[in-house]
């Protein structure tokens, strides 16, 4: 994993901290935009257009690697209201009608792989936190049909978009 949002920012960061209230979302978004599209565009999106301080998930995951882009210390702009209580993941690509070609790949079944692994490390970390996607905490069609079985049962997901 990169933490590429090392690179981006420096302190004092200009946005609010979590303290000592340990997150109660993960949630799951979608970006909706081009599957290989590079994360430092969805960041200056978030931050030229939308006015954000910050690129909005912690993680972003597309078919080629993993990135984190903020400390897990620091509230996302990704769920209205329950930014203080969550953290995100965002996966790269527009999900709203199907799996992007570009993730059944071996290379996106690693970084799916990756994503499964960091998950478990969170629920460890934060053992009362839940699964959630972004429709289940706020009215959105994000992330379209992506859920987090598909993402924690992703070799099985390629092999059933391959067929259908």
């Amino acid at each position: 994993m990169t933490e590429i949002w090392k690179k981006w920012y420096r302190k004092p960061y200009p946005w609010a901290t979590r303290g000592k209230i340990p997150p109660s979302y993960l949630v799951l978004h979608h970006t909706a935009g081009p599957a290989l599209q590079p994360v430092e565009v969805i960041r200056q999106y978030h931050e030229g257009a939308r006015g954000w301080p910050h690129i909005g998930y912690h993680f972003v995951v597309t078919p080629k690697a993993i990135y984190k882009t903020l400390p897990l210390t620091v509230y996302p702009i990704c769920v209205r209201q329950y930014n203080p209580q969550s953290i995100c993941v965002a996966i790269t690509g527009d999900w709203s009608n199907g799996v992007p070609s570009e993730w059944a790949t071996p290379e996106a079944r690693k970084a799916m792989d990756e994503l499964k692994t960091l998950v478990a490390q969170i629920r460890r970390t934060y053992p009362g936190i839940r699964l959630v996607r972004h429709m289940d905490l706020v009215a959105t069609g994000c992330p379209g049909i992506l859920t987090w079985d598909m993402v924690l049962n992703w070799g099985r997901e390629v092999e059933d978009a391959k067929e259908g």
